[in-house]
């Protein structure tokens, strides 16, 4: 009994012996991993804490961009390209142009995604898709007031109104007409004023003439007769006219270039064009329209100057312009047959020549009073029927004979 108890006392004697025998290498062991627990905290810490810094710096970042966007204005015709993290930048555009918007998608995965660069700092992987959009018209809540820009538009001269009047009327029909081109004065052939509409639907453009008088009585038009104190003269006439007073202005500036005219007869003449144009200006001033009648007074005042410069500054001579064929006079128009337009331009040269000073008083008078015998003799012999092609001939040989007396005159006075 005494030897068991013994026993045992040494067993567990012997057993805390070794217990402080081995207790300093255990306590060398435990020393040597907690100091090394702590250089590895240690160095994990500083790491840990960068980290840390880094994301709070990226979120940071990331509040900042969202509390103010940065907006960037792209240049006409150009793609503008923006990136945002988990935000889509839309910016408006005007109809129909072409803008590009970018979103930027954050993605955060423990595993790597194909195609995309790891986040070397906070493992996460990030991707960038760019879409084309057409910007819509912008939406506008009601009530709201919409500002369009004003685009100043170009200042363009309003065109002269060429349509005739809605002036319809019938001819009697017991006289006798002559369809004529007013442009030309060219006669085209006689004119039956019962003709139906569909019948005069191809002649417009023309006008209608008495063949006794020469008066003109209703131009054509839709194939209605319209009267001719509202009828509206052709577009190739009126450009003529405004044609012809540009190139009058030009003659005379090229004129004095090279010394053919004086500084005193341009200013003389360029007074007459601007009182040309003022009388086209009142003309337009009521409806923007031309009458016939108007377009007429217009083309003698530019035929007569044509005949003046001409003279002056030894130019060649201008053909006369489209309608003078006809002839104005106490507001009645008349057609001007090939004997008639000749007496017309001589006389019209006669007054060219004496205000120029290159012939007498005495000298008009008597071409001109040749002039009248002539037309008076035309006038006797259409009363009794018609000119025969002798009469007719006779008649031009003495409009010849005046047309020479006139060149000599002037010759002999230079």
């Amino acid at each position: 009994m005494i030897s068991k108890k013994f026993a045992t006392t040494s067993l567990c004697f012997a057993i805390c012996a070794g217990t402080f025998s081995l207790s300093p290498a255990l306590a060398q062991d435990t020393y040597v991993y907690q100091e090394q627990r702590l250089q590895s905290r240690e160095v994990e810490a500083p790491a840990e804490e960068a980290d840390m810094q880094e994301a709070e710096e990226a979120e940071a970042t990331e509040a900042e961009e969202m509390t103010n966007p940065v907006v960037t204005e792209p240049a006409p015709g150009t793609v503008q390209q923006s990136s945002s993290s988990s935000t889509t930048t839309v910016e408006s555009a005007a109809p129909g142009s072409v803008e590009s918007s970018t979103s930027s998608t954050t993605v955060e995965t423990t595993a790597p995604v194909p195609g995309l660069v790891p986040s070397l700092s906070t493992g996460t992987n990030t991707t960038t898709t760019t879409e084309t959009t057409v910007a819509a018209p912008a939406v506008v809540a009601p009530g709201t007031a919409v500002v369009t820009p004003v685009v100043p538009a170009q200042v363009v001269a309003a065109p002269v109104a060429v349509a005739p009047a809605a002036v319809a009327i019938t001819l009697p029909t017991d006289r006798n007409y002559l369809l004529i081109d007013p442009i030309s004065g060219e006669i085209k052939n006689g004119f039956d004023p019962t003709l139906t509409p569909a019948e005069m639907s191809s002649l417009g453009g023309l006008v209608v003439v008495e063949r006794s008088t020469g008066r003109l009585v209703a131009g054509i038009d839709s194939g209605r007769l319209i009267d001719v104190a509202v009828m509206r003269p052709g577009q190739t006439m009126i450009a003529s006219i405004d044609q012809r007073r540009a190139e009058l202005d030009r003659m005379i500036t090229e004129s004095i270039a090279n010394g053919k005219l004086d500084a005193s007869s341009a200013t003389a003449m360029r007074s007459k064009l601007d009182a040309i144009a003022a009388q086209r200006a009142r003309f337009l001033s009521s409806d923007n329209s031309l009458t016939f009648a108007e377009a007429l007074t217009l083309a003698y005042g530019l035929n007569s100057m044509a005949d003046h410069v001409v003279t002056v500054a030894h130019l060649p001579t201008l053909s006369p312009l489209p309608g003078t064929r006809f002839t104005l006079a106490d507001g009645r128009i008349s057609f001007m047959g090939d004997l008639d337009y000749r007496i017309f331009q001589l006389n019209r040269r006669i007054d060219s020549e004496y205000t120029l000073g290159r012939l007498s008083s005495r000298q008009v008078a008597d071409l001109k009073q040749r002039l009248n015998d002539i037309g008076s003799e035309q006038d006797r012999n259409l009363q009794r029927g018609s000119l025969d092609k002798n009469k007719i001939q006779e008649l031009v040989m003495k409009l010849d004979d005046v047309g020479s007396r006139l060149a000599r005159s002037i010759a002999y006075r230079d």
